[in-house]
């Protein structure tokens, strides 16, 4: 793999180390490959050589050959390139001759000879220091077979020896030999998290989303904190457009893609170095079959190998950390990327060709008697697929494997499932294991499975009778909505209901295309799902007489699904971990919950997938514009509205949500009237989809706040008659947490009021809170009023939201309501914390301080928050007051704690 330029980050503990007392010394410095050994020793270098001192790189890598064992060649290579440095004095041209003479492969097969380069390349060493010791600086120095030649020679010469070697699980040889010479060793542990999420940054040129540092995190686990295989993979990611910057951020496109290591990367050389049995064997652990210690008798008989040469080549990935053993002997790879990296290079028709081998030789030559033997034969069965041949007598395995693991292992049960399902062949035992594998895909939340499935079903006919036909197509309805897609044409064409109002098809349709669904139509087309009670029964029962939960419906007015689906089917249901479905659930949920920078993230992720319905995309970038807008950013805000798609009037199933973050955005808490015209149009154009919809009761709330602002009574009888047409239009699109909102600020009510307030703290959502507490507070009263303010005023300062806190300490002026101060008693701060105030009173930024004092910015935040909360402050402007007044004070310096502070 090519060198990597790397930032350094995190590593100034090392730095300090390798600095050290100069002197005829060797210090060793071990590190995994790819951890950042050849940016230290190049930063060391470049440090002394401006404070005048001198130094040779030595790269043992670069101009070696296999008969070189002492790396002759490299050092001379690297004497050649620095000659003018060296200050060379009469002595040194002539010793390069001399090592340049002997540096021949004949030289090394003599004990004569070997002593004649011996001799000279300590006189080539000597003649180096002439003017003075240098700094020998070696990398790599392990990929020598005997490096200690050259490094005890430097030293003995009086030189500075630094040299950078390999760990691994097991150590080579020239590591050990050279770690017992060594003075000192410096170990170079894993990077900090936030070390490397600011690699990260620093290699992305800006900011990088959560969402790609965690499915980062994920992929390469260990390998996180290793410098270059985050940068090359960030790399390789960019090279195959699967990255994308997305409101300044770096995004990943798709989070269900898996993330490989680059092909070049030292791990993925070295599995390819094993040949094909090490990236098979590898491409097992990886797989969903595993890969034990006891399977190496199987492996070898079924690829004609010897159970000793698997074992050899077991032992020989362990030592390059490829491969890891537990204490139960299952081998799996050293991180996801790896065994990605490898299964993908093979490709899938070898990979099945292998599984049916292996399944042949456990069929052939295992007694299937023992609990293993089953559970093996039943995953190489399945994980073969259709290149395995039906067999009807292979049913009842792996139905019966599929069972006894499907409460720890749901995913194996999933596979083994659908396998059973295809060597049973047609008939009753067929759809009993059908029935069973849509169970327990929803509850796993593969929907993925669960699509193919259904598509695999119609390919084969199994959707004749009456039973099958419903179960499969509300299976490929909810399939299709948790995966963020449509139903594909063969399977609509052969399941679709002609003429069925409630065909789950249908309403999956109408809910991409944007249309607005009643709640009882959702639980009437999903209901062959719910468990217990006779479908047909379910299915006659409207939503009101099912008692939908008021959370439920809460959550479907903001085009929530999951509550619905969790309701409706109880805990068979689980929801997708990945995808555009996923990305909106999470981003829905940390809106309300506060968590804003998470909601951004899903935010952004949707913006990158193009699979996602007509209204979850535009509805994410809504969310993210009201986050920027509270925040004060008003160009970010902007600049997320402007990604709605702009819809002309012919247009009429997707909300009007460009035009409602345009009417939000505009108005500034001034003339109330200019914007009512605006936001009225809003809603008119929601009117023209056929009925009010879920987000109607925002659009009429925000209406009816503006109407009371501006004191126009005809704003209020229409606002007033619109909300009373919209309910009986569709009692669902005006909740009561709305309702009671929009009543109070039309009617001047202030039980009203109070039970709008009290609905939203039932429903959790932070924004929605406050702005509730700031609008009651004006139909309440001022004594009511100075407990919401203070509310909306903590809310607004614990979500960083500067225009909401604007507007909360705008009505509290406005009653005449002193904003709280915390009483601050004199506090007692570390050293540390001392200097992060003084820097904060000179005005410094997070950014500043982290290079002053040599952390990340990240830490500086982590500890300001702490400060914040031992202090009482809220904010810095209260930190400066409190440490001006001589409310602050120093403690004597504390013991470091290891992870806190400078890196």
């Amino acid at each position: 793999m090519s060198r990597e330029r790397i930032e350094l980050c995190g590593r100034d503990e090392v730095l300090d180390a390798l600095r050290g007392t100069p002197g005829a010394s060797l210090t060793v410095l071990r590190g995994p490959t790819s951890s950042g050994r050849t940016a230290l020793l190049t930063r060391i270098g470049d440090e002394l050589r401006e404070s005048g001192s001198t130094v040779l790189f030595v790269d043992a890598v670069q101009d070696h050959a296999d008969w070189d064992r002492f790396g002759v060649r490299p050092l001379l290579a690297a004497v050649r390139r620095s000659f003018e440095q060296l200050d060379p004095g009469l002595e040194l041209p002539g010793a390069m001759r001399s090592v340049r003479h002997l540096a021949t492969a004949e030289t090394y097969e003599s004990i004569a000879g070997r002593s004649r380069l011996r001799a000279e390349t300590g006189r080539l060493l000597a003649a180096v220091g002439a003017r003075g010791p240098v700094t020998v600086a070696v990398d790599d120095a392990d990929h020598v077979e005997a490096p200690l030649f050259v490094l005890a020679e430097a030293r003995r010469a009086g030189h500075r020896v630094l040299a950078a070697t390999r760990t691994a699980q097991l150590p080579t040889e020239q590591v050990a030999e050279v770690g017992d010479a060594a003075d000192e060793i410096i170990d170079l542990l894993m990077l900090p998290d936030e070390a490397s999420v600011e690699i990260l940054r620093r290699a992305a040129g800006g900011p990088v989303d959560p969402g790609l540092v965690d499915a980062l995190r994920g992929a390469l686990g260990l390998l996180f904190g290793c410098p270059g295989t985050l940068i090359s993979t960030l790399a390789a990611l960019r090279a195959d457009d699967r990255v994308v910057r997305v409101d300044r951020n770096l995004c990943l496109r798709d989070d269900r893609a898996p993330i490989g290591l680059p092909t070049g990367h030292f791990l993925v050389e070295a599995v390819r170095t094993a040949g094909r049995v090490g990236e098979e064997l590898v491409a097992l652990a990886a797989g969903p079959t595993g890969l034990r210690i006891a399977d190496l008798d199987a492996v070898a008989g079924a690829t004609g190998r010897t159970a000793v040469g698997c074992g050899a080549v077991v032992d020989a990935l362990a030592a390059e950390s490829a491969l890891e053993c537990d204490f139960r002997g299952r081998l799996t790879p050293l991180c996801r990327a790896l065994g990605t990296t490898v299964r993908a290079g093979l490709g899938e028709d070898a990979l099945r060709d292998l599984h049916v081998r292996i399944g042949r030789r456990l069929q052939s030559t295992v007694e299937l008697s023992g609990r293993d033997d089953l559970s093996a034969l039943a995953d190489h069965v399945a994980a073969a697929g259709t290149a395995w041949p039906a067999q009807q007598r292979l049913t009842v395995v792996l139905h019966d494997e599929a069972v006894r693991v499907a409460d720890s292992d749901p995913d194996r049960a999933i596979t083994r499932l659908r396998s059973a399902w295809r060597h049973a062949g047609p008939g009753h035992g067929r759809r009993r294991v059908q029935t069973e594998l849509i169970r327990t895909t929803r509850a796993a939340g593969r929907f993925d499975e669960l699509a193919d499935f259904v598509a695999d079903a119609v390919d084969e006919g199994g959707y004749r009778t009456t039973g099958s036909r419903t179960e499969l197509t509300a299976a490929a309805a909810l399939a299709a909505l948790q995966l963020g897609r449509r139903v594909s044409t063969p399977v609509r064409s052969a399941l679709a209901g002609i003429g069925d109002p409630y065909c789950p098809l249908e309403l999956c349709e109408r809910w991409w295309r944007g249309d607005h669904l009643s709640l009882g139509e959702l639980v009437r087309g999903f209901a062959p799902l719910a468990p217990g009670g006779p479908v047909s029964t379910l299915r006659d029962l409207s939503a009101d007489s099912l008692r939908v939960p008021a959370d439920v419906r809460h959550a479907y007015s903001r085009r929530r699904l999951v509550p619905l689906l969790r309701w409706l089917q109880g805990p068979g249901y689980r929801p997708p971990a990945a995808g555009p479905f996923a990305a909106f659930e999470r981003m829905m949920i940390a809106y309300g919950d506060g968590r804003w920078n998470r909601a951004l993230s899903a935010a952004r992720l949707l913006q990158t997938q193009e699979s996602a319905d007509l209204v979850s995309r535009p509805w994410a970038a809504l969310a993210a514009a009201a986050v920027h807008r509270y925040r004060g950013r008003e160009r970010r805000a902007l600049a997320w509205a402007q990604m709605i798609p702009e819809l002309d009037d012919t247009d009429t199933a997707v909300p009007a949500l460009r035009e409602w973050a345009q009417a939000r955005l505009a108005y500034t808490g001034e003339n109330p009237l200019e914007a009512l015209p605006l936001t009225w149009a809003v809603y008119r154009r929601e009117l023209r989809r056929g009925s009010p919809g879920p987000h109607a009761g925002e659009v009429l709330n925000w209406l009816a706040m503006l109407a009371r602002s501006s004191n126009d009574d005809g704003w209020r009888r229409r606002i007033g008659e619109a909300v009373e047409e919209a309910v009986a239009a569709e009692p669902e699109s005006v909740g009561p947490e709305y309702g009671d909102l929009i009543r109070a600020m039309l009617h001047d009510d202030p039980a009203a009021a109070r039970r709008g307030v009290a609905w939203w703290r039932e429903r959790g959502s932070l924004p929605d809170l406050a702005q509730a507490c700031l609008q009651a507070a004006d139909v309440v009263g001022a004594e009511e009023a100075e407990p919401l303010l203070h509310e909306a005023l903590a809310i607004a300062d614990d979500l960083k939201a500067v225009r909401l806190r604007r507007s909360v300490r705008r009505a509290m002026a406005r009653y005449g309501i002193a904003v709280r101060t915390p009483e601050l008693t004199e506090q007692r701060l570390s050293e540390l914390e001392m200097q992060l105030v003084e820097l904060i009173t000179e005005g410094r930024s997070n950014r500043q301080i982290a290079a002053r004092i040599t952390m990340s910015e990240k830490t500086v935040e982590n500890h300001l928050t702490r400060l914040f909360g031992k202090t009482g402050c809220r904010n810095r402007r209260e930190l400066v007051v409190a440490h001006l007044a001589g409310r602050l004070t120093g403690l004597a310096p504390e013991p470091w704690e290891p992870g806190v502070g400078a890196r």
